[in-house]
């Protein structure tokens, strides 16, 4: 019966006054607006499993969106130290709602049951997606598509945030409005604890710029422009239409250099959140994996290069 259903919805393309039908009734089912649209979302799904590709999704008509910032943590093998990641999220205090997603990418360990029982235990605040093993830039990829959050930050499952400083983030998300936002970053050495500063310097922090305005500055107000002092607004993001490379290591550099293309506003913060963690041999910029993985390195160099000149 359902699958009949389903067809006739899809065949006479009533997507739209579904969710119209729909959303009332979850309005009187929740008691506040984020709950109304993720319920309606929800309902909707059954009705139609494909949602991307519906008028609705395209429309955003789903918007508001139900989180205020959602934390992407791709993971493989994580075993070891996504707690601490995943903690590190759920450990601030704030009224603002926020989202962990987890996506295991094919991991053999206990990744994929660890991040399940932070999902059972924190059902509104934890989700996980299992996908087969494709790679850092899938586990993005696959994220941002089904991503509910108003802004979104990616942070490796041996990363972690500044707890303490997440109420203030999400406070300055809620008064200003920017394609990106730059906040200072940590790089911190596993084994000597050795921590270096990231800063976005010589510019007035706390203030919206346009994209030509903020190139007027000097270099170091763009110190933070990489993957770990960014945050993208989710709906600008997908309507950049970029997919990252997939099956291939290093394609971070797509994800902090190609948005900016598009981007017509940015908003550096004076936040240290990212603590990137360095010195793990295991990790694809340690000097012997990036001698091995130099084919992979000229491929995202040149697909970047392609980019730009197309």
């Amino acid at each position: 019966m359902s699958i009949f259903l389903f067809r006739c919805i899809r065949k006479l393309r009533l997507h739209a006054l579904c969710y119209r039908l729909l959303y009332p009734f979850c309005r009187s089912t929740f008691g506040n607006v984020e709950e109304n649209a993720t319920a309606a979302a929800r309902r909707l799904a059954v009705l139609h499993p494909d949602v991307n590709s519906t008028s609705l999704y395209k429309n955003r008509m789903m918007q508001p969106f139900a989180y205020d910032l959602q934390i992407i943590i791709p993971a493989y093998n994580a075993g070891p130290y996504i707690e601490e990641c995943i903690e590190s999220v759920l450990s601030q205090r704030t009224d603002f709602s926020m989202l962990v997603t987890v996506v295991n990418d094919g991991s053999t360990d206990d990744t994929s049951g660890i991040a399940h029982r932070y999902e059972s235990k924190y059902p509104d605040s934890v989700h996980v997606i299992d996908k087969e093993n494709g790679g850092h830039g899938s586990g993005i990829n696959v994220a941002v598509e089904q991503a509910c959050g108003k802004y979104f930050q990616v942070v490796d499952s041996d990363d972690w945030v500044i707890s303490a400083n997440m109420p203030k983030l999400l406070e300055a998300l809620e008064r200003l409005q920017a394609d990106m936002v730059l906040c200072h970053f940590h790089m911190i050495d596993m084994h000597s604890g050795k921590k270096q500063a990231f800063r976005t310097e010589d510019i007035p922090l706390g203030t919206v710029y346009s994209l030509s305005d903020f190139m007027k500055y000097p270099q170091n107000a763009r110190t933070c422009c990489f993957f770990h002092g960014l945050i993208y607004r989710t709906e600008f993001y997908r309507n950049t239409g970029i997919h990252l490379s997939e099956k291939i290591f290093y394609e971070d550099q797509e994800y902090a250099t190609l948005p900016a293309y598009y981007a017509e506003t940015i908003l550096p913060l004076d936040l240290f959140i990212y603590q990137y963690m360095v010195g793990n041999s295991a990790q694809s910029i340690s000097n012997e994996n990036q001698v091995q993985n130099m084919d992979q390195i000229e491929t995202v160099f040149w697909n970047i290069c392609r980019f730009y000149c197309s």
